[in-house]
Protein backbone atom coordinates (compact mmCIF):
# COMPACT_ATOMS: atom_id res chain seq x y z
CA UNK A 1 0.00 0.00 0.00
CA UNK A 2 1.33 3.42 -1.24
CA UNK A 3 2.39 5.75 2.12
CA UNK A 4 1.00 9.31 1.43
CA UNK A 5 3.66 11.74 0.92
CA UNK A 6 4.39 14.22 3.69
CA UNK A 7 4.42 17.59 1.75
CA UNK A 8 6.58 19.67 4.30
CA UNK A 9 9.14 16.60 3.76
CA UNK A 10 9.84 17.26 0.42
CA UNK A 11 12.61 18.89 0.67
CA UNK A 12 14.21 21.97 -1.16
CA UNK A 13 15.18 20.17 -4.78
CA UNK A 14 12.31 19.63 -7.22
CA UNK A 15 14.19 17.40 -8.91
CA UNK A 16 14.38 14.80 -6.06
CA UNK A 17 10.42 15.02 -5.35
CA UNK A 18 8.70 11.67 -5.47
CA UNK A 19 5.22 11.25 -7.71
CA UNK A 20 2.44 12.41 -6.31
CA UNK A 21 -0.98 11.30 -6.66
CA UNK A 22 -3.83 13.66 -7.47
CA UNK A 23 -4.84 14.44 -4.13
CA UNK A 24 -1.05 15.55 -2.81
CA UNK A 25 -1.02 17.65 -6.20
CA UNK A 26 -4.21 19.09 -4.84
CA UNK A 27 -2.59 19.66 -1.45
CA UNK A 28 0.50 20.95 -3.22
CA UNK A 29 -1.56 23.57 -5.35
CA UNK A 30 -3.58 24.75 -2.37
CA UNK A 31 -0.13 25.93 -0.72
CA UNK A 32 -0.16 28.87 -3.20
CA UNK A 33 -0.65 30.81 -6.32
CA UNK A 34 -1.38 28.29 -9.25
CA UNK A 35 -0.12 31.77 -11.33
CA UNK A 36 2.70 31.87 -9.73
CA UNK A 37 5.37 29.94 -12.48
CA UNK A 38 7.83 29.22 -9.37
CA UNK A 39 5.42 28.02 -6.70
CA UNK A 40 6.04 23.89 -5.66
CA UNK A 41 3.40 22.91 -7.94
CA UNK A 42 4.12 24.16 -11.20
CA UNK A 43 7.65 23.39 -10.25
CA UNK A 44 6.32 19.96 -9.81
CA UNK A 45 5.24 19.88 -13.10
CA UNK A 46 7.94 21.21 -14.32
CA UNK A 47 10.21 18.41 -13.40
CA UNK A 48 8.23 16.08 -14.72
CA UNK A 49 7.83 17.33 -18.10
CA UNK A 50 11.63 17.95 -18.34
CA UNK A 51 12.07 14.45 -17.11
CA UNK A 52 9.25 13.29 -20.41
CA UNK A 53 11.37 14.89 -22.86
CA UNK A 54 14.72 13.40 -21.55
CA UNK A 55 14.37 11.19 -23.74
CA UNK A 56 14.60 13.52 -26.51
CA UNK A 57 17.56 15.55 -25.29
CA UNK A 58 19.41 12.08 -25.42
CA UNK A 59 17.89 11.47 -28.49
CA UNK A 60 19.76 14.14 -29.95
CA UNK A 61 17.14 17.10 -30.48
CA UNK A 62 18.22 20.10 -29.89
CA UNK A 63 14.70 22.13 -29.82
CA UNK A 64 13.81 19.49 -26.87
CA UNK A 65 17.38 21.42 -24.98
CA UNK A 66 15.88 24.33 -25.43
CA UNK A 67 12.60 23.68 -24.52
CA UNK A 68 13.94 22.18 -21.19
CA UNK A 69 16.29 25.16 -20.38
CA UNK A 70 12.71 27.34 -21.09
CA UNK A 71 10.74 25.25 -18.59
CA UNK A 72 13.55 25.49 -15.85
CA UNK A 73 13.60 28.90 -16.26
CA UNK A 74 10.34 29.97 -15.91
CA UNK A 75 9.63 27.77 -12.85
CA UNK A 76 13.31 28.58 -11.16
CA UNK A 77 14.57 25.17 -11.17
CA UNK A 78 17.85 24.47 -11.41
CA UNK A 79 19.38 22.90 -14.50
CA UNK A 80 19.87 19.05 -13.87
CA UNK A 81 23.49 18.04 -14.53
CA UNK A 82 22.16 15.67 -18.29
CA UNK A 83 19.97 19.33 -19.19
CA UNK A 84 23.40 21.24 -18.32
CA UNK A 85 25.73 18.85 -20.37
CA UNK A 86 23.44 18.80 -23.35
CA UNK A 87 23.21 22.42 -23.65
CA UNK A 88 27.37 23.07 -23.04
CA UNK A 89 28.32 20.01 -25.68
CA UNK A 90 25.90 21.95 -28.07
CA UNK A 91 26.87 25.87 -27.14
CA UNK A 92 30.80 24.51 -27.60
CA UNK A 93 30.14 23.46 -30.57
CA UNK A 94 29.79 26.41 -31.79
CA UNK A 95 31.69 28.38 -29.42
CA UNK A 96 34.90 26.22 -30.22
CA UNK A 97 34.07 26.87 -33.54
CA UNK A 98 33.58 23.33 -34.70
CA UNK A 99 30.31 24.57 -36.60
CA UNK A 100 29.59 28.09 -37.83
CA UNK A 101 26.07 28.19 -36.90
CA UNK A 102 23.22 27.75 -34.20
CA UNK A 103 20.93 25.59 -36.48
CA UNK A 104 23.60 22.93 -37.08
CA UNK A 105 22.89 19.76 -36.06
CA UNK A 106 25.57 19.53 -33.91
CA UNK A 107 24.39 22.46 -31.94
CA UNK A 108 21.01 23.26 -31.45
CA UNK A 109 19.79 22.30 -35.40
CA UNK A 110 16.75 23.70 -37.61
CA UNK A 111 13.59 24.80 -34.97
CA UNK A 112 11.83 23.67 -37.98
CA UNK A 113 11.88 20.97 -40.84
CA UNK A 114 13.00 21.68 -44.08
CA UNK A 115 9.84 23.21 -46.30
CA UNK A 116 7.30 24.08 -43.21
CA UNK A 117 4.57 26.84 -43.44
CA UNK A 118 3.72 28.03 -39.92
CA UNK A 119 1.15 29.43 -40.57
CA UNK A 120 0.11 25.17 -41.26
CA UNK A 121 2.66 24.29 -38.15
CA UNK A 122 0.63 26.82 -35.86
CA UNK A 123 -2.85 25.78 -36.70
CA UNK A 124 -1.65 22.31 -36.14
CA UNK A 125 0.20 22.98 -33.05
CA UNK A 126 -3.66 24.86 -31.95
CA UNK A 127 -5.71 21.91 -32.81
CA UNK A 128 -3.49 19.94 -31.15
CA UNK A 129 -3.50 21.19 -27.84
CA UNK A 130 -7.38 21.48 -28.30
CA UNK A 131 -7.59 17.43 -29.00
CA UNK A 132 -5.23 17.17 -26.05
CA UNK A 133 -7.53 18.94 -23.28
CA UNK A 134 -10.28 17.42 -24.68
CA UNK A 135 -8.76 14.06 -24.37
CA UNK A 136 -7.86 14.76 -20.80
CA UNK A 137 -11.12 16.62 -19.82
CA UNK A 138 -13.29 13.53 -21.07
CA UNK A 139 -11.21 10.45 -21.10
CA UNK A 140 -12.76 8.92 -18.05
CA UNK A 141 -15.94 8.15 -19.62
CA UNK A 142 -14.90 6.55 -22.11
CA UNK A 143 -13.43 3.29 -23.61
CA UNK A 144 -9.61 3.76 -24.72
CA UNK A 145 -9.41 2.61 -28.68
CA UNK A 146 -10.38 3.63 -32.51
CA UNK A 147 -13.78 4.84 -31.69
CA UNK A 148 -12.57 6.95 -29.08
CA UNK A 149 -10.13 8.61 -31.24
CA UNK A 150 -12.83 9.09 -34.14
CA UNK A 151 -15.47 10.51 -31.39
CA UNK A 152 -12.89 13.40 -30.62
CA UNK A 153 -11.96 13.80 -34.29
CA UNK A 154 -15.72 14.34 -34.90
CA UNK A 155 -15.70 17.25 -32.78
CA UNK A 156 -12.93 18.84 -34.96
CA UNK A 157 -14.48 17.40 -38.17
CA UNK A 158 -11.17 15.69 -39.02
CA UNK A 159 -10.30 11.81 -39.13
CA UNK A 160 -9.23 9.37 -36.09
CA UNK A 161 -5.34 8.88 -37.28
CA UNK A 162 -5.03 12.52 -37.79
CA UNK A 163 -6.93 12.98 -34.63
CA UNK A 164 -4.09 10.32 -32.83
CA UNK A 165 -1.36 12.12 -34.63
CA UNK A 166 -1.67 15.79 -33.35
CA UNK A 167 -2.50 14.31 -29.68
CA UNK A 168 1.14 12.64 -29.82
CA UNK A 169 2.96 15.23 -31.68
CA UNK A 170 1.56 17.43 -28.41
CA UNK A 171 2.78 15.54 -25.76
CA UNK A 172 6.16 15.50 -27.30
CA UNK A 173 6.51 19.02 -28.77
CA UNK A 174 5.69 20.59 -24.54
CA UNK A 175 6.77 17.80 -22.51
CA UNK A 176 2.87 16.49 -21.55
CA UNK A 177 1.80 13.35 -20.04
CA UNK A 178 -0.28 11.31 -21.88
CA UNK A 179 -3.82 10.60 -20.55
CA UNK A 180 -4.29 7.72 -23.03
CA UNK A 181 -1.23 5.47 -21.85
CA UNK A 182 -1.78 6.83 -17.90
CA UNK A 183 -5.60 4.88 -18.36
CA UNK A 184 -4.31 1.87 -20.17
CA UNK A 185 -1.23 1.20 -17.39
CA UNK A 186 -4.12 2.25 -14.79
CA UNK A 187 -1.59 4.98 -13.87
CA UNK A 188 -1.94 7.63 -11.50
CA UNK A 189 -1.12 10.79 -11.29
CA UNK A 190 -2.13 12.55 -14.24
CA UNK A 191 -0.27 16.11 -13.43
CA UNK A 192 -2.73 18.94 -13.16
CA UNK A 193 -0.08 21.55 -13.89
CA UNK A 194 0.15 19.94 -17.52
CA UNK A 195 -3.61 21.31 -17.91
CA UNK A 196 -2.68 24.99 -16.86
CA UNK A 197 0.50 25.09 -19.81
CA UNK A 198 -1.71 23.89 -22.27
CA UNK A 199 -4.62 26.20 -21.26
CA UNK A 200 -2.24 28.95 -21.59
CA UNK A 201 0.13 27.95 -24.62
CA UNK A 202 -3.37 28.10 -26.73
CA UNK A 203 -4.43 31.16 -25.00
CA UNK A 204 -1.16 32.54 -26.23
CA UNK A 205 -1.12 30.93 -29.48
CA UNK A 206 -4.50 32.40 -30.53
CA UNK A 207 -4.47 35.66 -28.65
CA UNK A 208 -7.25 34.67 -27.22
CA UNK A 209 -8.14 35.03 -23.13
CA UNK A 210 -10.38 31.31 -23.84
CA UNK A 211 -10.11 28.76 -26.98
CA UNK A 212 -12.83 26.65 -28.28
CA UNK A 213 -12.21 23.17 -27.61
CA UNK A 214 -14.54 21.88 -30.43
CA UNK A 215 -17.54 21.83 -32.42
CA UNK A 216 -15.52 23.86 -35.56
CA UNK A 217 -12.69 23.04 -37.81
CA UNK A 218 -9.52 21.89 -36.60
CA UNK A 219 -8.06 24.72 -38.37
CA UNK A 220 -9.85 27.12 -37.32
CA UNK A 221 -7.65 29.14 -33.92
Amino acid sequence: MRVPVGLRSLGLDPWEWPDLDELEQGRLLGEGNAGDPSSRFNQYGGVRRCNRMRKEVEAGSGYAVLACIRICGTHGLKLPDWLSAAYNARFDAVDLLVVKSWDDPKAFGSPHPKGVHLSALKKERIAGLKIWLMIHQTLDDHAVGAEFYEAIGREFLIGKTLTEKLFKATIKTYGLHDPVEARRRDARPQDGADVLVALATLTASTGRDTAPLGKASWFQT
